[in-house]
């Protein structure tokens, strides 16, 4: 066997050691099939030249390549060249255009800048305009003097502007201020006037006695008039004096004129007097309305200039001039005023036909009902008339008058039952002359307690109208409870002017009758009055201090010849002390000594035997008293009088040797009913 070379064995080794069945291996086979397509023995052979053939082709398709790659390199190169002389360009023309567009942006802001003064400016300027100056089309509105509403807008626009005006030169614009008030000023002063001359005209259509048919703008003018206080006066003046015509002339009417006028009534005074003021009421009623309507807004409830006003901002700009529109409004006329003046007119006819109802000396019942009358019409007018009125005033005058010829008439006749009382008659009953003027007063309280004036408790003027009419009644009933005791002293044994000759012959208790029943008639027909109370209570006290009297005498009759007699009034607390009768009263001191023991049992004997004689009269009230309860108290009271001087001296006696012959004090007790 031949020996192989070292070099080829090595490369065999190498061949026989390489795997052929791996993907490399498969692949790179693959590949070479394609180098030739005919499998044949010279192909195996030239294999290698082939090989280096396909390389070779390979390599200059490959060179062919890259040429071309490299002419489409080249061109690439040569527009990135291009490009960047182009970039440059355009770095050096944003260089330029950035330095031109700080300049603009520059201008920019300096141009917005100067458009936000201008706005500013402009808003100022509108402000200013807005707030000092008046539109165009406002002044020519004014300057035309047509009273509407728009002229009454434009009034009220300078009334507002104007005020702005004024607190601007109170700064530091003084001069443009004072130079805008002269021209707002002069423009108001026109506008004011041709309001004034406006409502001057008006007020021929509200001169109708009729309803007139009011303009909605006097209202509106007149509120704005307020901030004129002369120019609102003589507006207000001549709003009233119109109304006061027309007053006069629906009063004139009213009396003389239509179906039912007021005279005809003129032979009735009460309803000749209630007729007039009645309608006087209704006028006022009727004219409230309307004067509140022509001054809607100017006035608040009470009838005194409003603070309040629509022109909010101008009365927000007086707030530093407060004491100068205080003073202005204090120069306005009130409502009371206006209401004044309108009624004025017919201050004197009123007048004068109530005088001539009071100088008819009309009765006392009928003067009463017109003082009442007269009141009750001064109290219901005067919250809108004022206290100072002039038809108050007037109203006063006919209450006082009326009132002071009501108490001039009682006074008269007060002072004439008086002197010239009646005799008391037989029955000793309340004579009818009494009667007569117990019923005026009766009927002067009926119509007190259902008038109105009495009903209206509203405050202190119904406590003084009770006051006044209380002290009215007196000087009614004074006279009468007088004249009583005066005509009762013809029934005194003792007196001068005693109706029979013979002092025995007459008892000394009919006086006390006789008064006693007069004062319980005047009661019982007052009693049931709420209005009569003082009086009644009055009475009472005039009725008991003479039943004390009368309890007096009679006590004293029955004492008399029994050596006993009751000392002090029988309505005194303390026990009555016993004493020797038939002492004077200057020895009083004496007589009210304790009893010896045998003079009170004597006396407490004639007493018991005086007591139980049924032919005596002691213990009976008089039966000419004609309320049977107060016969029955004058009974009692005598009755515990006499129980109590017996039983004193019963005591007194009990040591007396004629004790065991004198009655024990329950024994009178028991007789007397006691």
């Amino acid at each position: 066997m031949s020996t192989v070379a070292p070099g080829l064995q090595r490369k065999l080794s190498k061949v026989l050691g390489q795997k052929t069945d791996s993907p490399e291996v498969s692949k790179d086979l693959s590949a070479l099939s394609t180098i030739y397509s005919d499998n044949s023995a010279y192909n195996r052979r030239n294999i290698r030249s082939i090989i280096e053939k396909g390389l070779i082709e390979s390599s200059t398709r490959f060179v062919e390549d890259a040429e071309t790659i490299m002419g489409s390199i080249d061109t690439v190169c040569n527009d990135l060249a291009r490009l960047g002389s182009l970039c440059d360009t355009m770095s050096s023309v944003l260089s330029e255009g950035e330095l031109q567009c700080s300049n603009v942006l520059n201008d920019i802001e300096r141009l917005e800048h100067s458009i936000s003064l201008t706005e500013s400016k402009k808003e100022w300027l509108d402000v200013f305009q807005e707030k000092y100056q008046l539109p165009r089309e406002y002044v020519q509105t004014l300057q035309e003097g047509v009273i509407n509403e728009a002229f009454i807008d434009a009034l009220k626009k300078v009334q507002i502007v104007h005020s702005n005006c004024r607190s601007l030169g109170l700064s530091y614009h003084h001069k443009a201020g004072l130079a805008l008030l002269d021209e707002l000023s002069a423009l108001q002063d026109e506008a004011f006037k041709h309001v004034c001359s406006w409502i001057q005209a008006e007020c021929q259509s509200i001169e109708s006695p009729d309803a007139p048919e009011i303009a909605n703008m006097i209202p509106k003018a007149m509120k704005l008039l307020r901030s004129r206080p002369p120019l609102y006066s003589y507006c207000a003046e001549e709003i009233a004096m119109a109304r006061r015509t027309a007053v006069f002339e629906k009063f004139i009417q009213a009396l003389s004129q239509g179906p039912r006028p007021i005279e005809m009534h003129a032979a009735d005074p009460w309803r000749y007097a209630n007729d007039m003021l009645a309608w006087v009421h209704a006028a006022i009623a009727s004219e409230m309305e309307l004067v509140g309507n022509l001054f809607q807004g100017c006035y608040d409830s009470r009838g005194l200039v409003s603070r309040t006003s629509s022109l909010q901002a101008y009365m927000q700009a007086q707030e530093n001039n407060n004491k100068t529109d205080d003073d202005d409004s204090s120069k306005l006329l009130s409502l009371q005023e206006i209401m004044d003046t309108i009624f004025d007119s017919i201050c004197r006819p009123l007048k004068l036909r109530l005088d001539q109802i009071l100088m008819a000396a009309p009765s006392p019942v009928l003067n009463f009902q017109l003082t009442t009358l007269f009141g009750f019409y001064v109290r219901t007018i005067q919250p809108v008339m004022g206290k100072d009125g002039k038809l108050l005033h007037t109203l006063r005058s006919c209450q006082s008058n009326a009132e002071k010829l009501l108490r001039d008439q009682m006074k008269q006749r007060g002072d004439r039952l008086v002197r010239q009382p009646p005799l008391p008659p037989q029955d000793l009953s309340m004579p009818d002359l009494y009667s007569d003027r117990l019923s005026i007063g009766v009927s002067i309280i009926k119509f007190y307690e259902s008038s109105l004036l009495h009903k209206d408790d509203t405050g202190d003027a119904s406590v003084t109208e009770d006051d006044e009419f209380e002290s009215l009644l007196f000087n009614i009933m004074d006279p009468i409870m007088d004249s009583v005791i005066a005509g009762a002293d013809a029934l005194n044994p003792k007196s001068s002017v005693r109706l029979d000759d013979t002092t025995s012959a007459m008892n000394p208790n009919k006086q006390y009758v006789y008064i006693i029943n007069c004062l319980c008639h005047i009661r019982r027909q007052i009693e049931s009055y709420e209005s009569a109370s003082a009086l009644v209570k009055k009475l009472q006290d005039k009725i008991e201090e003479t039943m004390d009297r009368m309890v007096a005498t009679d006590v004293s009759r029955i004492l008399e010849g029994t050596l006993l007699r009751a000392q002090g009034s029988t309505n005194d607390t303390e026990k009555a002390h016993i004493t020797v009768d038939g002492q004077k009263e200057s020895n009083e001191a004496l007589d009210n000594q304790p009893l010896s023991e045998d003079v009170a049992a004597q006396g407490a004997i004639a007493l018991w035997s005086k007591l139980e004689d049924p032919s005596c009269s002691t213990v009976r009230a008089d039966q000419a008293i004609i309320e049977q309860g107060i016969r029955n108290a004058i009974a009692d009271k005598i009755a515990s009088s006499i129980v109590d001087v017996y039983t004193n001296a019963y005591h007194a006696a009990s040591r007396s040797a004629l004790i065991s012959s004198i009655h024990p004090p329950e024994d009178v007790k028991t007789l007397l009913g006691a």
